[in-house]
């Protein structure tokens, strides 16, 4: 029951009280702060002293609520006792846990009341949006045009997917899509050629066509980039917690959603529903201002699928690509939707090292690791950008 750190046999080694030492704060507990953590305790008395000189209590592993997978990354994961000087009872200290709410939106999230989807029965891995929450960073990604059409597996069920509340959303914007798609005009209507026709016929058939997770359909420079395959799997668990691919279809999906592949964009008027991102716009935020409460959002999006949900400007930083010659700096599209995707794979693997950026500062200083950046910060009327310079040829 004890950390196995030096000085945790029970023997009390001065007359001061012992305290849980958390990195936001001294506390002496009361009790475990059960609505916060479960499967251990998280402080646990030491043994009985032998003298009446006071008890020390020991610092033990412990685990979000209802994630027992991951550890708490704001608090020590390692026994700890700390040795500090007696205050006398009643003097006013807090003789609970510290208030977390600032630091922890889990726990704010608790206290207020609000709905939480819990994890299906059975589910072996944590759910995405209550793992977001603990990162306090949100990844923002665009679909690729391009998509590679799974081989078999079953068809997709709009109600499995993540953001739950989009369903009907997503199930008319299925049903006026298959319309559309159905119709002599179809190309024209949904804004491409003839070389995509056998894509547009399949968007008649979604409902039936296999699916797979999404980052396997999603192909393309940026996600070449990203290069899903490669990703260890604590690699794949940060990016199933911290991405979203905002989608014209969709709404917005996470990397293991189960989807078709479709032809559509987000700049497509469906003769049903009118602009699709006006649509979303209607729609995203019940789902997307939660995921990103209180922690940075990374904004790799392109200017269509940025306009159907405008994420918290004081928290989100966009990211741009320039390339510069001859002290002229140029937007390069191709090589920014591949740096694009080489950030996100940067932060993915940064924070399966329990490296994730906070702030725009963090992020700044995370990028400046592999590029020359520059950073804009956000404000209340503007998101932040980050400037991402390639050298020229």
């Amino acid at each position: 029951g004890s950390s196995g750190l030096p000085g945790c046999s029970g023997e009390q080694p001065s007359g001061a009280p012992c305290l849980a030492l958390l990195r936001m704060g001294f506390t002496e507990p009361r009790r475990s702060p059960g609505a916060l953590v479960v499967s251990y305790t998280t402080f646990s008395p030491s043994p009985a002293a032998r003298t009446d000189r006071g008890r020390a209590v020991c610092f033990l592993w412990h685990f979000p609520a209802g994630l027992p997978e991951w550890a708490l990354p704001t608090i020590l994961l390692c026994g700890a006792r700390t040795f500090l000087a007696s205050r006398t009872r009643g003097s006013g200290t807090r003789g609970h846990p510290a208030d977390l709410s600032a630091v922890h939106p889990t726990r704010r999230a608790h206290r207020s009341g609000r709905r939480r989807r819990g994890r299906a029965a059975g589910q072996g891995r944590p759910d995405p949006e209550r793992v977001t929450r603990l990162l306090r960073v949100l990844i923002l990604l665009p679909p690729s045009e391009t998509k590679t059409a799974p081989g078999s597996g079953d068809p997709v069920d709009p109600g499995t997917l993540a953001f739950a509340e989009l369903t009907s959303a997503r199930e008319q914007v299925l049903a006026e899509l298959a319309r559309t798609s159905a119709r002599a005009d179809a190309l024209e209507v949904l804004g491409v050629g003839e070389r995509l026709r056998g894509e547009v016929e399949r968007n008649t058939r979604l409902g039936t066509e296999p699916a797979a997770p999404a980052l396997s359909v999603y192909t393309g420079v940026l996600y070449d980039a990203l290069d899903p395959a490669g990703l260890t799997a604590a690699q794949q668990e940060e990016a199933a917690a911290s991405l979203v691919v905002v989608s014209a279809l969709w709404g917005a999906v996470r990397p293991t959603d189960r989807i078709p592949a479709y032809r559509l964009s987000m700049g497509a008027q469906l003769p049903g529903l009118g602009r699709l991102a006006a649509h979303w716009k209607r729609h995203l935020p019940a789902v997307l201002d939660p995921a990103a409460e209180g922690g940075l959002v990374v904004d790799c999006r392109s200017a269509a699928y940025a306009a159907a949900w405008r994420a918290p400007r004081q928290r989100t930083v966009g990211v741009k690509v320039v390339r510069e010659q001859a002290g002229t700096r140029t937007v390069v599209s191709h090589m920014a939707k591949h740096t694009r995707g080489l950030l996100a794979r940067h932060l993915v693997e940064r924070a399966a090292h329990g490296e994730r950026p906070a702030t725009p500062q963090d992020l700044l200083a995370a990028a400046g690791e592999r590029w020359h950046a520059e950073l804009r910060e956000p404000t209340a009327r503007s998101a932040g950008e980050l400037v991402l310079v390639l050298p020229g040829d």
